[in-house]
């Protein structure tokens, strides 16, 4: 007949306790190793002579508190065991995590708590709030310059650092996607500053036509909200940047 797991836990632990009582030093009897805490220990995977170095660290005097080691255990032993109030003290919940994406624009230059949720919100990166802008970076593509005999242009797709002042900015055009459904998009206008970052990867004989077509581009810049974000949250935070909330 097989034996009942449960009863025999409780036989373990009555025989462990029995032990503690009988072996050790009647001080150390005396101590907080009662039934439940022996039970408390077994249950934790605890074997009979870590059970037993629980309750001669719980014989410390009632003043003298337990001290929580600070020393890092080996990668292969056991682990040290601990009275049980200290594993209570220990066993803290985890921060819940920040939603992060794979994109290279969640990095931000500061927490303003807008930037928070902007560096996920928008197709951006270096991502930064000032007294008086709004500062991100982002790689935009574009055709310039005349058509071949193909009817082609030529085609760029250089980083642009872009700042837009907060007075004056205004919400002019709302793309809300395809039914509702994949990224939509914000159209701003006012005091907007375009800096081509890697300008010089283009021949100079071009540069003139790529800064033409970003200006042009400037004067209604599309801001592109990452799908399954808020684009209704989006618009609030920059309208609130612009001191219009």
């Amino acid at each position: 007949m097989p034996l009942n797991p449960l009863r025999f836990t409780n036989l373990k632990s009555e025989l462990i306790t029995f032990f503690v009582l009988i072996f050790l030093p009647i001080s150390l009897a005396q101590a907080s190793c009662t039934r439940d805490d022996i039970d408390h220990y077994l249950k934790q995977g605890f074997n009979h002579q870590q059970v037993v170095s629980l309750c001669n660290s719980n014989s410390t005097p009632a003043k003298q508190s337990p001290q929580l080691s600070t020393q890092a255990i080996p990668a292969k032993s056991e682990p040290t065991p601990q009275p049980r109030h200290q594993l209570q003290q220990t066993q803290k919940p985890a921060p819940l995590p920040i939603p992060v994406y794979q994109y290279e624009s969640t990095r931000m230059v500061n927490n303003h708590p807008d930037a928070v949720f902007l560096a996920t919100a928008i197709e951006a990166y270096d991502l930064e709030i000032t007294d008086s802008a709004l500062i991100f970076t982002r790689k935009d593509c574009f055709n310039y310059g005349q058509e071949d005999w193909n009817e082609f242009k030529n085609r760029a797709c250089p980083h642009i650092k872009y700042t837009v002042k907060k007075n004056g900015l205004k919400i002019v055009e709302r793309d809300n996607g395809f039914f509702g459904l994949g990224s939509t998009a914000l159209h701003i206008s006012g005091n907007i500053e375009a800096e081509i970052l890697d300008l010089d990867q283009f021949k100079e004989k071009y540069h003139q036509e790529i800064n033409a077509v970003i200006e042009e581009n400037t004067k209604k810049l599309q801001i592109d909200v990452r799908a399954g974000m808020p684009q209704s949250k989006v618009e609030t935070v920059l309208l609130r940047l612009s001191k219009q909330l």
